[in-house]
């Protein structure tokens, strides 16, 4: 009766830890898998608002930790929230989520393949001793990544192309410039060889009336 009643205790001990674990995973809430291209920025969420209260965000303490893919990674905290102040312990972690309505997401700019990993949400109660806590697993896949020194060897071809650019403009300017020179010298010298023809024509007109008309008479004998 004895190791009845014993097995009886163990058993319903056992189902309220299970619930206890069911609960405390269930309350908070984080995307089991997300994918991105390398030298992206990425946002994971993180949702405790579910979990039993009253929660006082100034009281709670909350946390993402970060294993990389590899068997020899360790678990580290890369952002934390304790006695309602957020502090970023790696760079490029950025806080997005606002603790008093019970979201603590967060942002990782420009991921790259060592940022591949377990991403896990872990929150503790100021007055309790439950820890509710849930994870993303983040794949990164490779893509184009911006590596120091891109900018200054696009900056290169770019000016070569400007260059190109403004001679063809400069050349383009010289030749229509030339071609209206030309044009305008050809109309000049147009005007001027009408206006000497009708200088002339006038001076022959001038000259044929002040020359006078010589008449010759014939008389005829008688």
């Amino acid at each position: 009766m004895r190791e009845h009643c014993a097995m009886t205790s163990t058993v319903a001990l056992g189902i309220l830890l299970l619930e206890a674990v069911h609960t405390a995973l269930g309350c908070l809430s984080t995307p089991p898998e997300q994918r991105a291209s390398e030298g992206s920025d990425v946002s994971l969420t993180c949702d405790f608002s579910k979990c039993p209260g009253p929660l006082d965000h100034r009281m709670l303490s909350v946390e993402w930790e970060f294993q990389g893919s590899a068997s020899s990674d360790e678990s580290k905290p890369i952002i934390y929230h304790i006695q309602n102040n957020t502090v970023a312990t790696v760079p490029g972690v950025v806080f997005k989520g606002d603790v008093a309505l019970g979201d603590f997401s967060i942002s990782l700019r420009s991921v790259t393949m060592k940022d591949n990993g377990t991403y896990t949400c872990r929150l503790r109660a100021a007055l309790e001793n439950n820890i509710y806590k849930n994870h993303t697993y983040l794949v990164i896949t490779p893509g184009m990544v911006k590596h120091e020194g891109d900018s200054c060897l696009c900056i290169v071809p770019l000016c070569a192309v400007i260059g190109l650019v403004c001679a063809s403009v400069v050349f383009l300017g010289k030749m229509v410039w030339r071609t209206s020179q030309r044009s305008l010298r050809q109309q000049l010298l147009s005007r001027w060889n009408v206006e000497e023809a009708a200088v002339r024509h006038d001076t022959q007109h001038k000259q044929d009336i002040a020359t006078p008309v010589s008449h010759h008479h014939h008389y005829k004998e008688v």
